[in-house]
């Protein structure tokens, strides 16, 4: 990342971007449409300090950097572990561990250690502390479905929400909108949650659970992802066929 002014009349505060939609970053690609006074170019928006914004905004995106991965590997070997000793809770610590990832973006907490011990407590509480919340498949489908809708709800609200959450984008490649991580993650709940309602609630909860999670991944307004988009349909595709055999 490098500093970026614009001197010009109309400029003042933080620059904004439609390319990554959090103000105070913006992408190089900006910068050209930005000079010549064409379509693309950057905006701004007012702010009563706007170097000391930046740099939080500097560090968050740094923070996120350092703990993305070690958060993500601490979660899937607490979920893995849960798979063997309380299968019934491995996914849902997995869901958990979403919904905590955004809890914590939202508190606009991101410091490295903080983030790995509230992921992993997550991952290895949360699961069996809902199972055993949860009595029922509906309960559980319903609770799983509930992550996916939180992502879709947080991306329309604030796509900063996602964008600056510790499993979210690198803000180096993807700005805003859903991760390979996130999206990966995500497909467990969406796919699972589907199945356990289909059975109470009939097909047409089940379309409904398919094209909310399909929205939340493939709605160009949040940030769609084309390829995660086709990975979801095909594994939809194949659960339907699963569960009509």
């Amino acid at each position: 990342r490098y500093l970026v002014a614009v001197a010009a009349p109309g400029f003042d505060g933080l620059l904004t971007s439609e390319s990554t939609r959090i103000p105070g970053l913006v992408s190089i690609a900006d910068i050209a449409p930005t000079a010549r006074g064409e379509d693309g170019a950057l905006g701004s928006q007012p702010s009563d300090d706007a170097f000391a914004e930046l740099r939080e905004l500097d560090e968050r995106i740094d923070d996120n950097g350092t703990s993305r991965k070690p958060a993500a590997a601490i979660a899937t070997a607490f979920v893995l572990a849960l798979a063997f000793a309380f299968p019934a809770a491995a996914v849902l610590g997995l869901a958990a561990v979403l919904a905590a990832n955004l809890v914590l973006s939202v508190a606009g907490v991101s410091e490295p250690w903080l983030v790995l011990v509230a992921l992993g407590l997550t991952a290895a509480l949360g699961g069996p502390v809902f199972a055993r919340l949860l009595r029922t498949r509906a309960a559980v489908g319903i609770a799983l479905v509930a992550v996916v809708v939180a992502y879709l709800v947080a991306m329309a609200a604030d796509e900063s929400w996602v964008a600056l959450s510790p499993l979210g984008p690198t803000q180096n490649a993807r700005f805003y909108g859903l991760s390979n991580l996130l999206e990966t993650m995500l497909l467990v709940p969406a796919l699972a949650g589907a199945a356990l309602i289909v059975r109470r609630f009939g097909p047409v909860v089940f379309a409904a659970a398919a094209v909310l999670s399909l929205a939340t991944v493939a709605s160009s307004r949040l940030g769609a992802d084309a390829g995660g988009a086709i990975v979801l349909g095909a594994a939809y595709g194949a659960l339907a066929v699963a569960l009509a055999g």
